[in-house]
């Protein structure tokens, strides 16, 4: 393998789109080579470093100040490591291209232009002088003459890094427009239901989200949705940097849901009820998280469930959990006392209860019965069909 050096600013090859801009100021090294499948990939250095974060880390460092070194362990352990930002095909197209059964030889051929005004023209060859990928629009070639190379700009951030960005990436409409890649693009259809968290006590089964339905974060940078295919994927901006990789599963049928499990788990199923994806956060879990749950997708690309650390949660949240309404207020001896009132509709009137706060838990164990329009149970928090 070939691999040349080189800084961004060197690359001035037009159609070949690297977000210039936006990574100049942060990325020390660049190289490009062609891989043994016949990629041809620009990988690059300091890329998820926030390199004013660094430099302020740095300065309380020198000032004594230890109250940065997890973020700063964080930002070392990527800092000057290779990750590919443009690749001359898209993620979901990592086949082997061209004929290389020999010994694996690649050619990489510039072009000069003829005007000055022109742009110059990158073409890869296989080892048998076939061309596998070139920068220009247009086909030259005989049999495809005229006709619109449809990889000419190639595909940027060609994987999922699972961090996030140290600064949100504002990809043009037009490359979007020109690539199609759903990679780097978000999913028009989607409908966001949630902002920032979801909450639930619930311990029947309590769909979070559908096909077609997302959440995103407070700022709006970072979303999470489920798509049509059952495919449950993160953006940050545009740019997928996570997903679970249970789109078009051969066994699953539509529609699909996404659940938190009465254990705390983020769970995918299909309509059968079939497991196609669990976060299983549960089993990490010595001591076990109990309801009420919580999801969070944060501002800074983090998303979580939070849960009570002790069956014997809060009063106010075990009130919440019967579906009361919680009361705070001083008695007579200027002493704060609470208490929990439920409505029951009893012989068709509603009925004020007091609840024992005192004798009362957060985790009602219970198991789901719940039937669905045909009066069949439905399979779900207590009786996974685990494939």
């Amino acid at each position: 393998m070939i691999v040349f050096l080189l800084r961004v600013k060197t690359i001035h090859f037009k159609n070949i789109y690297l977000m210039n801009d936006e990574l100049d100021s942060n990325i020390s090294k660049v190289r490009i080579f062609v891989r043994n499948n016949g990629h041809l990939r620009i990988e690059a250095t300091n890329f998820f470093v926030d390199e004013k974060k660094e430099n302020e880390v740095n300065k309380n460092e020198k000032r004594g100040n230890e109250g940065n070194e997890n973020e700063e362990k964080k930002d070392e352990e990527k800092k000057d490591e290779w990750l590919p930002i443009w690749d001359s095909l898209p993620i979901n197209l990592q086949y082997n291209v061209g004929f290389s059964n020999k010994s694996n030889k690649y050619y990489l051929k510039f072009i000069q232009p003829k005007k000055a005004t022109s742009e110059p023209v990158l073409e890869l060859y296989d080892e048998y002088s076939v061309m596998i990928w070139t920068s220009a629009k247009y086909f030259t070639d005989t049999f495809n003459k005229g006709n619109i190379n449809p990889h000419y700009r190639g595909y940027i951030f060609p994987m999922n890094y699972e961090v996030t960005f140290y600064k949100e990436m504002v990809i043009p409409e037009d490359y979007l427009y020109e690539t199609k890649d759903p990679h780097n693009k978000l999913d028009a259809s989607i409908k966001y239901i949630y902002t920032e968290g979801v909450y639930t006590q619930e311990t029947d089964c309590t769909v979070f989200l559908k096909s077609g339905e997302g959440i995103k974060s407070k700022n709006g940078r970072f979303k999470m949705y489920l798509t049509t295919t059952g495919n449950l994927i993160m953006k940050d901006g545009t740019t997928t940097i996570w997903e679970s990789k249970t789109a078009n599963m051969w066994f699953a049928t539509t529609p699909y849901q996404l659940i938190i499990d009465q254990y705390g788990d983020l769970v995918l199923r299909d309509k059968d009820k079939y497991v196609l994806w669990s976060s299983q956060s549960s089993v990490e879990n010595e001591k076990g998280v109990f309801l009420p749950y919580n999801f969070i997708i944060n501002n800074e690309g983090e998303f979580y469930v939070t849960g009570s650390k002790d069956v014997k949660c809060t009063r106010r949240e075990i009130c919440n959990l019967a579906k009361g309404t919680y009361y705070q207020q001083t008695d007579n001896k200027n002493k704060m006392v609470d208490f929990c009132i439920v409505i029951k509709e009893e012989k068709d009137k509603s009925v004020s209860h007091f609840l024992d706060l005192d004798n009362s838990s957060c985790f009602l164990n219970k198991r789901c019965n719940a039937m669905d329009e045909n009066n069949n149970k439905i399979l779900c928090c207590d009786d996974y069909k685990d494939t």
